[in-house]
């Protein structure tokens, strides 16, 4: 668009600043779009994802003890999840289904807009492609290749069918993977 336009202003007359303003208008709209999208992205506050986790209850904490989850590790990576701020990670950028979210949001927000409507459909689409396929291939395989772990789920592998000592199909679901 750049060099058609710079074609029209060293060859035509009748181009003029009005001309410029009419062919650059919609691509700073959508730049401002974008803009706007990115900057959210930068400050996304991640302490919202905080609130879903349920409080220590006994019933909660002897279920965690029977699966092997209970222990110090467990309850100091919850708190840092419960009260956010308290170290580097918690400044990491938005990634994942977060940013997912954050597109969906922008996009219902701004449905009035025909041109961040399609921006933003288009975004989302393409970001959530790779993401529904892990989803997809964890789900219908249980295999789960996250290498930028992004996915809401975690694997521990250091769990085996071969470790666990009886009815390994729901155990060995419920120790492997985390939500």
């Amino acid at each position: 668009m750049l060099s058609q336009l710079e074609h029209a202003f060293n060859t035509s007359p009748q181009f003029s600043l009005q001309r410029l303003w009419f062919y650059v208008h919609p691509t700073l709209h959508t730049l401002s779009l974008i803009y706007q999208l990115t900057t959210e992205l930068a400050s996304a506050d991640t302490t919202d994802n905080s609130s879903g986790l349920s409080s220590d209850s006994d019933s909660d904490e002897a279920r965690n003890e029977a699966l092997g989850l209970g222990g110090a590790k467990l309850k100091a990576v919850l708190s840092d999840l419960k009260n956010p701020g308290l170290d580097a990670e918690s400044n990491a950028p938005v990634k994942g289904g977060e940013v997912l979210s954050v597109i969906y949001d922008r996009m219902q927000n701004m449905s009035g807009d025909p041109a961040a409507l399609t921006l933003y459909g288009s975004l989302l689409r393409a970001a959530g492609a790779p993401y529904a396929t892990m989803l997809q291939e964890w789900i219908n395989s249980g295999k789960l290749h996250d290498p930028w772990e992004e996915l809401c789920v975690k694997e521990s592998k250091s769990i085996t069918k071969g470790t666990l000592d009886m009815d390994y199909v729901d155990e060995y679901w419920e120790r492997r993977y985390t939500v």
